[in-house]
């Protein structure tokens, strides 16, 4: 690859800061973008003014000793300026190069016209006491070249090492000047938690998320600061930041200032630039929050795509429609039971075991025995669950029950043993009128 530099840059003092000197880049640009031709083929003043190979007599140099070297005005020389139009391009060029003492102004002036910087010498000059930096911009069309974005990648990863030695000078403007660019796109690299878990242990982020909470001073947390700010200057940390918060991290994280310097620098009370500080790091530790839980929920994810589930063949109110159906088939299931026992109970023979061995052993009459009734406690037990099924289920009837029904209902509750007992034949008598009417309970 070729290049060209641009030595000296001048305009009259009168017209400074008026556009010439970028006018001048864009047409030199231009030029050797092939641009800006000579459409005169036939140049008469540049052959009458540049000699020919005929009339350049050649002398070696052994020949021609300085000592004895005559001075004496030359004819025939070429012009020391030419216009652009005049002069033919000779050379495909692939950058143009410039090399100079930084200063604000300038670093400024230069990366407007897009160029970059690739080097800066870490001593100053002895008679300006400037730092010489180098700077380069491709003349393609495309404005872009891959290897002029790596050189500066290369440049601002060793600058942000370098910020903390001879650059502490740089005021806050010029640092955001050098490491940052806005000719190539930036490639911004995802933050992980692996990346979280190499720079920082969980005692530090405890430590960052005190300081959110102004439950400790920023001193404490100092020593993260640096880490943060090569972190966030290499596009590895994804956040928005003011133009005062960068400074602040370039500033204590790069360049190991004091907020005091800082105060001054940035014309900021203390109060307003550590107000900013405590913001920009609850910035950091929401995105490192955000990215842990995020990747927790992909570990939930993952373990339930390997527990192979399989959706259920019936919903859930299908399931529920079919518990109550069981339960609604084995309620009539009992009433029917105790119907049927209801019913069969008429025929049972009275008495106990003992009672019948009694009443044998004493017979009088061989053809006649006298059991006496005691119904009362199972018919108690009866009625009883008769009372509890139909006063559980009188309020699912589809259909307005007889208040004979239920007024025997409620007056089998409050009956005693021996009304309960007289009273069964007609609670008998009423439920089987009730089945003969086309009453059905559930």
């Amino acid at each position: 690859m070729s290049g060209v530099r641009i030595v000296r840059l001048a305009t009259h003092p009168d017209y400074q800061r008026m556009g010439y000197g970028t006018k001048a880049i864009q047409l030199l640009e231009k030029y050797f973008q092939g641009h800006i031709v000579n459409i005169d083929e036939y140049n008469n003043q540049e052959s009458a003014s540049s000699p020919t190979p005929d009339q350049v007599e050649i002398i070696d140099d052994e020949d021609l000793p300085l000592l004895n070297e005559k001075l004496y005005p030359r004819r025939g020389l070429p012009p020391l300026l030419e216009k652009l139009n005049e002069r033919r391009l000779k050379h495909s060029i692939d950058y143009l190069g410039v090399s100079y003492g930084l200063s604000a102004d300038l670093l400024k002036f230069w990366k407007k016209n897009q160029f970059l910087p690739i080097y800066l010498r870490q001593t100053a000059s002895e008679l300006t006491g400037e730092y010489s930096c180098i700077m380069l911009k491709t003349i393609h069309q495309s404005g872009q070249a891959p290897w002029l974005f790596s050189y500066y990648q290369d440049f601002r990863r060793r600058l942000l090492s370098l910020l903390g030695f001879q650059f502490r000078i740089f005021t806050p403007g010029m640092v955001l000047n050098l490491i940052q660019q806005a000719v190539y796109p930036e490639i911004k690299e995802e933050f992980t938690v692996s990346l979280i878990e190499q720079n920082f242990t969980d005692y530090d982020l405890r430590r960052l998320e005190s300081y959110t909470r102004n439950l400790v001073d920023y001193h404490l947390i100092l020593d993260l600061i640096p880490t943060l700010a090569k972190l966030f200057y290499l596009n590895r940390l994804p956040i928005q930041l003011t133009v005062v918060q960068m400074a602040l991290l370039s500033g204590i994280g790069l360049q190991y200032k004091t907020i005091e310097q800082l105060e001054s620098e940035l014309n900021l009370s203390q109060s307003q630039l550590l107000a900013l500080f405590n913001k920009l790091i609850k910035k950091i530790i929401d995105l490192i929050n955000s990215v842990q839980e995020n990747e927790i929920g992909k570990t939930f994810v993952n373990s339930l795509d390997t527990a192979n589930m399989q959706p259920l063949d019936k919903s859930l109110r299908q399931e529920l429609n079919e518990v109550a159906a069981t339960i609604r088939n084995r309620q009539s299931e009992e009433l029917d039971r105790l119907m049927h026992d209801q019913q069969l109970s008429k025929y049972a023979v009275n008495g106990s075991e003992e009672v019948w061995k009694e009443e044998l052993r004493n017979i009088s009459d061989p053809g006649v025995i006298s059991i006496p009734r005691s119904l009362n406690k199972r018919k108690d037990v009866e009625i009883e669950n008769l009372v509890y099924f139909y006063m559980a289920t009188k309020e699912k009837l589809e259909f307005p029950s007889p208040p004979t029904f239920f007024q025997m209902i409620e007056d089998l509750e409050m009956m005693s043993s021996d009304e309960k007992t007289f009273s069964l034949c007609q609670f008998e008598q009423l439920v089987e009128q009730t089945k003969q009417e086309g009453i059905e309970t559930k």
